[in-house]
């Protein structure tokens, strides 16, 4: 490949100028997926990193990660392993609901099921899920909602032999299962 060919290919990804450009191409990404891509009713909501070293003020660092440093872009896939929508992280204090509502939004209506790691795994996020219809199984850990697992915390080992829980929150049966 010559140099000018490499420049020119290289001019063309760069992001680096004009107002917004990355933005731009993710918006043009999406409107292209979405319009030919009819995702399944198994869905994913997950974190991934772009690794980069650049000087961006979206860079970002994530514990636990085997490249650390990049660009986090939060997205929705199905189970084909396509990313139907997506969405560059740009601030620290977004919130995960905030998160999920606007790659929900994205979405045809649908009988859908998702499943989630910690990131995204909330009893609020699990109650929006349910407001839309959506099925919503998540993980928990160390921030686990009390209000879902105070049966194992207090009935001890009886409610741990039967490994499920189920409680009411706010009308909707909400099932904690070990």
């Amino acid at each position: 490949m010559s140099r000018n060919l490499f420049e020119e290919i290289h001019l063309g990804w760069s992001f680096s100028y004009g107002k917004q450009t990355i933005f731009n191409f993710i918006n043009l990404m999406n409107q292209k997926i979405q319009k030919f891509w009819v995702p399944s009713e198994i869905l994913s909501l997950n974190e991934s990193m772009i690794p980069s070293k650049s000087r961006s003020k979206h860079r970002r660092y994530l514990a636990r990660k085997p490249r650390g440093n990049g660009l986090v872009v939060y997205g929705i896939a199905d189970k084909c392993k396509y990313v139907y929508a997506n969405e560059l992280a740009i601030r620290n204090g977004d919130k995960v609901i905030d998160i999920s509502l606007r790659l929900l939004n994205s979405l045809p209506k649908a009988p859908y099921h998702f499943y989630s790691d910690n990131h995204f795994s909330s009893l609020k996020n699990a109650i929006l899920f349910d407001r839309y219809g959506y099925r919503y199984t998540c993980s928990c850990r160390s921030d686990r909602p009390k209000e879902l697992f105070k049966e194992f915390l207090h009935k001890g080992i009886k409610a741990f032999e039967k490994k499920f829980a189920q409680t009411k929150i706010e009308n909707r049966k909400i099932m904690a299962i070990i």
